[in-house]
């Protein structure tokens, strides 16, 4: 990159910024350069003109073939210019359009409190005298091009007029001045420092520059060695988007690099781009810190809360252990359901299952609020747990069951042999009533409230989706309905119950629920389903009873979903599909009623049998962005990927068997010190937790 160009980048840059004046400064310190070297150097001088507000001298630029040297520019007759070749209708256009510029900017001055008393006038007859009287003279010569084509008096005037018969106020400039139809062209958004003159004018020549490229096909006005490098064929943004590439490339090459989680004022914005490439795997979040063995059977299922506060684990012997992550993930609650009398919270008229029912916990959530806690069991049972009082005034010991400190408020049945997997919380206000999602297998997706009452049922118009999806929606297979006696029952083999042939006919909605997820702004529910499909429900004002859900989007996939996450600003959707593969994405397009799109695939890890879990990891607090993605694994291993780029960063040996289920504490602050958003979990067949985190030179690690 020549010094020349660097020069040209920074001078473009600094009017994008609103530093004009200095961007002028910084042109005539180049032309004096070249000068002094000998050499006819003027960049661009319509450019040069139009960015010193010179409208009349380049009027005269555009209809004249030859300058002296008085005014100061060195334009000299043994400069050829692509000026001399342009044609009369050219030559009109761009005249014209430095005219109507030169309007717009005496609105602009009227409008910033610079014009003189008499400026709204002045303006009103520049425009009758010199801009319309262009405007006929351009449309008077035959040869049309398709910019004078597409532009009429009617047209033009119905713009410029209002504008001198009522100029806007400073506030009224984005919304009545810089606007396409106003300018032209496109223009870029509201700048950062609207009380600085020069910012607006910046813009407003600018889009003249831009706008003689575009209609006149004037790229370049000489050809003399130094330039080269033309300042108004750099494209606006240029650097910034230069800078962001630059850094993107950089963090593709250093693997190992993770960009600042909290960026701390003494560190600066520098440290988004300045990425050191010298960084090693113990770099990386990835030492064991502590083993939780609290749990006798498999561990299925890990969540941290959404405060960051606690983590969560969901186990085969029927037990969801609830650790403080400030203090070293002591266990805080046991909620044990065999230690509960449930039949006197049962709902009433809920089908209850035989006691000798395993109990393990395949699903659980947490309460937005860390209020409660809704476990999905193996025996189909549906328990809700208050754990408001979960911190103990005393220490809870292994020989304790925290019982205390969690209540069984209630407990329900979908129906008899109906399974229950998935379950989410609604988004709600804290003095509201909580409302959560459960998901089952057995064709059921319906909102409960905590008391257990049924409030929503995403299936209930059964008749409109089967004249949505035609007569195969009756087609479907069902599926088996026993209820699972061990981990095989939420570990299905890769073959569905249902055939390939009705898989493809079936209407998918009305089929198993393997995962799901709910935006962050609360207002769409993604299904994951076994027929691998993805469905996504708008979800309705459960207050105003006339309001219904719908379908908004479906994905058709190529493998059997088994782990849905939705990334922390609701942009991205990670999926888990058997039997090796994870998907990323892009679910902004919803917003305008378009499609998710595929933005990235990760591969490496194996599912091919049973139920595994993924999640996002690393979340910067300076754009609420995600850096990783984590999956368990067929083999005991954690995989790590980069979110942007898919690279396969490290895999760590976590447990002996399978690794169900991995979370990443993705929301919990700095505190005393330790930065607890960088802790994760995994959980496995070998019965044991472990969380994972930065490298402690100073702390071993620890078995509880």
């Amino acid at each position: 990159m020549s010094r020349a160009f660097q020069l040209q980048l920074v001078r473009k840059t600094l009017g994008e910024l609103g530093y004009q004046d200095v961007a002028e400064t910084l042109a005539q310190r180049m032309a004096s350069e070249n000068g002094a070297r000998g050499g006819n150097y003027a960049a661009n001088p319509l450019s040069e003109l139009i960015s010193a507000g010179e409208y009349n001298k380049a009027c005269e630029y555009l209809t004249q073939y030859e300058r002296d040297e008085s005014d100061g520019f060195r334009f000299g007759t043994d400069m050829h210019t692509d000026r001399d070749e342009l044609s009369d209708i050219q030559r009109a256009v761009a005249l014209y359009l430095v005219l109507r510029t030169s309007f717009l900017e005496r609105i602009l001055s009227i409008a910033l409190g610079d014009a003189s008393s008499g400026g709204a006038i002045d303006a009103f007859k520049f425009l009758q005298e010199k801009v319309l009287v262009a405007f006929d003279a351009m449309t008077k010569i035959g040869e049309k091009t398709p910019f004078v084509a597409k532009l009429t008096k009617e047209q033009e005037s119905a713009v410029l007029l209002p504008l001198a018969m009522v100029p806007p106020t400073r506030a009224q400039l984005d919304s009545s001045l810089f606007t396409p139809a106003v300018l032209l062209t496109n223009v870029k958004g509201s700048i950062d420092a609207p009380e600085d003159d020069y910012a607006y004018l910046a813009r407003l020549r600018s889009s003249l520059t831009a706008l003689l490229r575009q209609a006149v096909g004037i790229a370049h006005f000489n050809r003399t060695e130094s330039s080269l490098f033309k300042y108004g064929d750099i494209p606006d943004d240029s650097l910034a988007d230069i800078i962001h590439k630059a850094a993107l490339y950089n963090e593709s090459q250093a693997l190992y690099h993770l960009p600042p989680r909290l960026l701390r004022a003494q560190e600066g914005l520098a440290a988004e781009y300045l990425i050191a490439s010298s960084g090693t795997r113990d770099d990386l979040p990835i030492h064991l810190l502590h083993t939780l063995t609290h749990h006798t059977d498999e561990v299925w299922y890990t969540r941290f809360s959404p405060l960051g506060r606690f983590l969560a684990t969901g186990s085969l012997d029927g037990t969801c252990m609830i650790f403080d992550v400030a203090d070293s993930f002591r266990l805080l609650a046991e909620l044990d359901p065999n230690a509960e009398d449930e039949t006197a919270v049962f709902v009433l008229g809920s089908y209850i299952p035989p006691l000798d029912k395993k109990k393990g916990v395949i699903y659980f959530s947490w309460e937005p609020h860390e209020r409660y806690i809704v476990t999905c069991c193996l025996d189909t049972v549906i328990r809700i747990w208050n754990i408001e009082n979960i911190v103990p005034k005393r220490r809870v010991t292994r020989s304790m069951n925290g019982s205390d400190s969690a209540e069984l408020v209630s407990c329900f049945t979908l129906g008899e042999r109906m399974r229950t997997w998935p379950c989410e919380f609604l988004k709600y206000d804290k003095s509201a009533t909580p409302h959560f999602i459960v998901g089952s297998p057995d064709k059921a997706l319906k909102v409960f409230s905590i008391d257990g009452n049924e409030v929503l049922d995403f299936y209930s118009d059964a008749d409109e989706w089967l004249s949505i999806l035609g007569d195969d929606a009756s087609h479907t297979s069902g599926a088996s309905t026993d209820p699972p006696e061990s981990s095989l029952g939420i570990r299905e083999p890769t073959q569905s119950h249902v055939s390939s042939e009705e898989s493809n006919e079936s209407a998918s909605q009305f089929n198993r629920i393997n995962d799901f997820a709910i935006t962050p702004n609360g207002r769409v529910l993604i299904t994951a389903n076994n027929d691998k499909q993805v469905f996504f429900y708008r979800i309705p004002d459960l207050f105003d009873p006339s309001t219904t859900t719908s379908r908004i989007a479906l994905l058709s996939l190529n493998g059997r979903l088994t782990s849905c996450n939705i990334s922390a600003n609701g942009r991205y959707m990670l999926l888990s599909i058997a039997p090796e593969e994870l998907q990323l994405w892009d679910i902004s397009p919803l917003e305008t009623n378009e499609k998710p799109f595929l933005k990235q695939k990760f591969l490496g890890q194996s599912q091919a049998v049973y139920m595994v879990r993924s999640c996002f990891g690393y979340l910067t607090t300076t754009n609420m962005k995600e850096e990783l993605v984590l999956s368990g694994s067929d083999d005991g291993y954690i995989y790590i990927w980069k979110l942007d780029t898919g690279q396969l960063i490290t895999r760590v040996k976590g447990h002996e068997g399978l690794c169900n289920s991995v979370d990443w504490n993705r929301f919990y602050p700095a505190k005393s010190g330790k930065d607890y958003g960088k802790y994760w979990c995994s959980v496995g067949d070998d019965q044991l937790i472990k969380i994972w985190g930065p490298r402690d030179a100073h702390a071993k690690p620890t078995t509880q």
